[in-house]
């Protein structure tokens, strides 16, 4: 894995309160944070910190700057501003001890 730049395109109608997704997704405002964050470290680690995003659905409006998808958006770029003053790469062991940890919870 060596890109040359990471691009992203960021949609957000996985919220839980996007009915876009009939229910099939239950993602929350910290969980978009969590997968940009990593994103930046993938660019971090592989391609110097190149990374673009562009963004792409959230169907959720209802409620202008306090909608779901206002809200999502907005973890998704303060992801992407912490991660710009950041170097800190992305570390294998760690993602597999978190899908270690996941499993677990999922079988309790």
């Amino acid at each position: 894995f060596r890109p040359d730049l990471i691009l992203v395109s960021a949609g957000f109608d996985g919220h839980f309160k996007d009915q876009i997704n009939m229910g099939y997704l239950g993602l929350q405002e910290e969980d978009y944070y969590w997968l940009t964050e990593e994103l930046v470290k993938l660019a971090n680690t592989h391609c110097a910190g190149r990374l673009v995003s562009v963004l792409e659905g959230g169907y959720r409006i209802h409620g202008g700057p306090c909608s779901a998808f206002a809200r999502s958006v907005q973890e998704h770029v303060r992801a992407l501003a912490d991660g710009a003053g950041s170097r800190a790469g992305w570390d294998p062991a760690v993602s597999r001890r978190e899908g270690e940890v996941e499993a677990r919870l999922y079988r309790e």
